[in-house]
Formats: structure tokens, sequence, C-alpha cells
């Protein structure tokens, strides 16, 4: 075929066939490529480099609008978490007299505020029924406790801070309470504890302590499911003197576990759920007697 002789519409149709015959060809060479595996470090170093990414309007002079991503370090992450939660890990002191007779104060632990009006969390074995405490905010004031509640099974005690006439509007710094049933092996955590000078660990759940339930009573419409809920959780690192008390955290800043002394002197968590547990069952009575008094005349 003499291309010279060809007339303008048997050119159009032939760069049409030249084309089409290209982009198959393109299409083929693509293809291969992408079923080779990539190299693993790619993966690997995008991991290692991003923890979280937000995508937010920045104004842009001349370009209103503009989206911009945001890349989020989990250094930065971590340093934030434990910025805002400082304030709530509280140290615990146990008032006694000495033997010469002279009031002494020893440092036994820590606690966990779980309200701006002074419910505190911490390990049931670190307060006695007839035992004298106290707390420190950070701000140096001292404040006095009264022991509401001990769970010794689930090793769980509930305080509160008990506020003077002059504190009355005194608004405690505390921590918001997570579902520790949605917690995951290999998940980041971050420990706030240690002695009376607070330290702090950052490392991963390493065990969950999963506690089985009965499951709901089967039907037509709800076949029987399998159900638990998470009743003991370690980490891969703890805060150096641990006593007892300390707070565990996810990256989010919630507030996942309470520091729990083992018998073989490890260091485990409580789940946050307990505390859940434990408030529910202190606000129980004064419900019903809320509705005891709604009934009478």
């Amino acid at each position: 075929m003499d291309v010279e002789n060809l007339n303008k519409n048997q050119l159009v149709l032939l760069t049409l066939l030249v084309t089409f015959v290209s982009s198959v060809a393109t299409s083929i060479l693509v293809v291969s490529l992408l079923d080779e595996s990539a190299p693993p470090t790619f993966s690997q170093t995008i991991n290692k480099v991003v923890e979280r990414t937000i995508e937010k309007a920045i104004p842009v002079p001349g370009k209103p609008g503009v989206e911009r991503t945001v890349i989020i370090r989990e250094q930065d992450i971590v340093t934030k978490t434990i910025a805002d939660n400082r304030p709530a890990i509280i140290p615990i002191y146990s008032h006694f007299k000495a033997e010469d007779g002279t009031e002494q104060k020893a440092f036994v632990g820590r606690g966990v505020m779980l309200s701006g009006d002074g419910l505190i969390a911490t390990w049931s074995g670190l307060v006695t029924s007839n035992g004298v405490y106290s707390l420190a905010t950070e701000d140096g004031k001292i404040w006095s406790l009264k022991i509401l509640s001990q769970n010794e099974k689930r090793g769980v005690a509930l305080l509160q801070a008990i506020k003077p006439e002059a504190e009355n509007k005194y608004v405690f710094r505390f921590a918001t309470i997570a579902d520790s049933n949605f917690l995951q092996l290999g998940q980041s955590a971050i420990a706030i504890g240690g002695g009376e000078g607070k330290t702090i660990a950052v490392g991963t759940i390493s065990y969950l302590g999963m506690t089985k339930v009965e499951p709901p009573v089967a039907s037509s419409t709800a076949p029987i499911k399998e159900n638990s809920f998470v009743s003991l959780i370690d980490i891969s690192a703890l805060p150096k003197g641990e006593k007892g008390g300390g707070a565990l955290l996810s990256t989010s800043g919630d507030l996942i576990g309470v520091a729990l002394p083992q018998t073989s002197g490890e260091i485990m968590y409580a789940p946050s759920n307990f505390l859940k547990d434990e408030i529910t069952a202190l606000q129980a009575p004064s419900k019903e007697l809320k509705k005891e008094e709604k009934k009478a005349p």
C-alpha cells in the first residue's frame, strides 16, 4: 500500500489504527509491571514515617478553601497525649502516726481522675477501709480522700476527693474513659505512673485476657453467638517503679486501663470497662432512691 496515494479519509483511519495498536501494547506493558511484587521497603518506610494523616482546608492567599494534607508523626501524638493527661494521674498518700506520735505521710501509689468533681480510680490494694489518704494535684494543692467502693475481685477502687467549701468551684483535670472491649493486640499504648516522680513508658498491647460470658438464647432470628470481654491487659513496656493505680492510655488520649500489681510481682492493667461498671454500680442506689421518691405521695 502506497501511503502517498491515500486520501484524507484513509489517512485518518490509518492514524486511528496505529493509535489503537499502540494503546493496547501500552496496556499490556503496564499490567505486566503491576504484576511484579513491589519492594517491601515501600510499605515499611511509609508505615514508619506516617502514623496518621489529617486532611483539612487551610486558607491560602488567593486560593480560598484549598485542601492540604497534614502529616502527624507518632511522636507528636504521644507527646500530646502525655501533656493532656499528666495532670489527671495523681499521687496518693497514706497518713499515719509515727512511733514518736508525729503525723507522717507516705506515697503509696497513684490514681486516675475520672471527673471534674474529683472521682478517682485506683488499684483496690492501695487503700484500706480504715486508712487516711490524700492526693496532690500538680498546682500543689492537697485534697483529702474518701473511699467509695473497693472491688477486690477485679482489683479496682473508686475514691472521692473532698473539696473544702472555699474550693467548691474547683474543677479537676480528668481522663476520658474508653471502651476497652475494642482494644487489639499490637495496639500502641502509653503508661503513666511509676514512683512519686511520674515516669512514662510507651509500648504495645502484648496480651489481652478474655473472659467468656453466656451467649444469648438462640431464636429463629438470633443464632447463638459466643461473647467475651477484655478482663486483663499487659503491655510491652512499663513505667519504672510502678506501685499500682497508674494509667494506661491509648494514642487517642483515652484511658484504657489502671495498673494492678500481681501476686507474682508483675504489673498488669485492669480494663477501663471495669471502671465503668463500678461507676454504674455506685450510681445505682441513688437512682433507685430517686425512683422511690417519685412514687411517694
